[in-house]
């Protein structure tokens, strides 16, 4: 997530930890999609088609357990930087994508969807970096506390985010949102029982940050 989002996680990650804010913030996330799926499905009549072929399932899986590992690199790199130096390295992703679909699928891109692309990806820095904290480190991205975990996380998310694309293409694009999100928490609470990280809050205040 980025500005807010970005702001949000990195105060429950000071005061909760970073595993325990990864896992209540993306439960809550789950939630609130699997509400939307049942008002449209409940309200609107929306058309439920569940995934009948195991590859399905093993793709939504796969990209969920990624996706978990993507912000549990991104929370742990949060936790030993500044967000507003590490904010626009992972926000970078998107660019990545666009250079990854050009590269790997041969997508042609014109001259004005190139100078869009440079401004887009230049007001994403601007928008997310912490300029004063920059100047005043005065230490390179590389040497930034963080920095590995972000920047992994970054390429990694750059091709999530072209195969996903390629997986949900005419397909029911919330209700695969919704099982691949479903999978990714469950690989979150996976982690979380692996390192033997209690998930339970005792500083009440901070639930308001999580939802």
């Amino acid at each position: 997530g980025w500005g807010f989002a970005d702001f949000f996680a990195k105060k429950t990650i000071d005061e909760i930890g970073d595993i325990v804010s990864l896992v209540w913030a993306h439960l809550f996330g789950t939630v609130i999609l699997f509400t939307v799926v049942l008002y449209q499905w409940g309200i609107h009549g929306r058309e439920v088609t569940i995934p009948s072929d195991w590859r399905t399932w093993f793709l939504l899986l796969f990209f969920g357990a990624l996706q978990a590992t993507i912000y549990f690199l991104v929370y742990k790199g949060f936790s030993k930087g500044k967000v507003g130096l590490l904010s626009p390295v992972f926000s970078s992703f998107s660019g990545l994508t666009v250079i990854f679909s050009v590269a790997l699928f041969g997508e042609i891109l014109t001259g004005h969807m190139v100078l869009a692309l440079i401004t887009v990806f230049l007001g994403i820095l601007f928008l997310n970096i912490d300029v004063d904290a920059l100047r005043s480190n005065r230490i390179s991205f590389i040497r930034l506390p963080g920095f590995k975990e972000v920047a992994i996380a970054m390429l990694l998310a750059g091709f999530w985010t072209l195969f996903w694309d390629k997986l949900v293409g005419g397909q029911d694009w919330i209700l695969y949102a919704l099982f691949m999100y479903t999978f990714m928490t469950l690989t979150m609470f996976a982690i979380a029982k692996t390192k033997r990280v209690g998930l339970r809050i005792s500083k009440h205040h901070m639930w308001k940050f999580l939802v």
